[in-house]
């Protein structure tokens, strides 16, 4: 591969020499044309930064010692620019001390020539970084298809659940109707089948509601109702929601915390809670209980779920948080996993300026969490 070529267009690396000089712009215009770069010069400190930011070079070689605007302040502006930040920058100078070269690092260089330049340095430095920012181009393109083909992704998972809903409700509200229609005529084993697709139909209803309104939470369009409320309301609702699974389920709270009243909308607050009860009773033995502490901590109001599953690498404590985000070889009690729940947690609670986590070691159970602020007692 040609290392003064771009890999896609085969086009010429882009150095853009600065120096008030003009013998000492045509020797470096000399020696790297003849290396097959393509040479932009400048010959003041203004002239370069407008050059770099009309035409951003794959290189800056700029000399230290100018008029008006030394190269030191034209590095740091080019550093501080969001569009020519990434490109490197080599100062030419004459000084040779270590203070001078510590400003110079300070200023944003990349690296360093001394004058006089000499040729087969010059040509192997430059070589150098022209391959790092060639390498940082590709990388940031690939950032961008990457992020592109997540955002047409995420686009089409909305649009496909937005269109579930609909079904979804009337296969429900059939479902509803036939049960109640049929009444006695029913046998027990039909009832039971009915009984098992009402489940599995909610259950895909609840993912296809948490899904849009991950969406409308990520794009901060979800309209928040707040208002004091007492968490350990909130958790009597959820447990309402688990069946059976709630026995499972001890929950604790201080007497000094009875006060622990966020400033939150209750029913997104609520479906967070189930989700954490949820998760945890999918990762827990059957034989083992799940705890849910209630407590003020820094001013805020804190649930914890605590329960005695098989725990969370610590590599994964971030990860599980993000969206379709899971952990390899971490298998489920109970069911398979969507790999929202705890987005969708995450978003609930940031959305009300809150923080959300886990404490956890691997063999040892996981505590998730999460704080809101408090509300303001009336009139203050």
């Amino acid at each position: 591969m040609n290392s003064t070529s771009d890999s896609k267009s085969n086009t010429p690396a882009r150095i853009l020499v600065v120096d008030d000089d003009p013998m000492n712009r045509q020797l470096l215009r000399d020696l790297l044309e003849g290396s097959g770069y393509a040479v932009v010069e400048a010959s003041d400190g203004v002239a370069a930064c407008d050059s770099a930011q009309a035409c951003i070079p794959d290189i800056i070689l700029l000399d230290v010692l100018m008029p008006g605007m030394d190269g030191l302040e034209v590095c740091k502006r080019i550093k501080s620019d969001n569009r020519t930040q990434h490109v490197p920058v080599i100062l030419i100078t004459s000084q040779r001390e270590r203070e001078d070269r510590l400003s110079g690092i300070a200023a944003g260089a990349s690296d360093f020539l001394t004058k006089p330049v000499d040729a087969v340095e010059l040509r192997l430095r430059v070589r150098n970084w022209v391959n790092t920012k060639r390498l940082y181009d590709r990388v940031q393109e690939e950032y961008h298809r990457i992020a592109e083909l997540e955002k047409m992704r995420d686009t089409l998972v909305h649009m496909v659940v937005h269109d579930l809903r609909s079904p979804l409700t009337c296969i429900l509200s059939e479902l509803d109707y036939a049960t109640l229609e049929g009444g006695e005529k029913l046998g027990p084993e039909f009832k039971q089948c009915i009984h098992e697709v009402v489940e599995a139909a909610r259950v895909m209803n609840n993912l296809v509601t948490s899904m849009l309104d991950m969406s409308r939470l990520e794009n901060g369009e979800m309209p928040l109702n707040r208002q004091a409320t007492s968490l350990h309301e909130i958790v009597d609702e959820a447990l309402s929601h688990l069946g059976s699974s709630a026995q499972r389920v001890a929950v604790e709270q201080a007497a000094t915390d009875q006060s622990a009243t966020p400033s939150c909308d209750p029913e997104l607050i609520r479906r967070v809670v189930v989700n954490l009860l949820n998760n945890a009773t999918d990762y827990s033995p059957s034989n083992t209980p799940i705890t849910v502490s209630i407590s003020r901590y820094n001013g805020s109001a804190r649930l914890s779920v605590s329960d005695q599953g098989p725990g969370i690498p610590e590599e994964f404590k971030e990860r599980i948080f993000q969206k379709f985000g899971q952990i390899e070889g971490r298998t489920k009690i109970r069911k398979a996993s969507t790999g929202i729940g705890l987005a969708f947690c995450r978003l609930a609670v940031e959305a009300h300026a809150g923080t959300i986590g886990v404490d956890s070691e691997e063999g040892r159970g996981s505590t998730f969490w999460f704080e809101l602020p408090m509300s303001q007692p009336a009139g203050s």
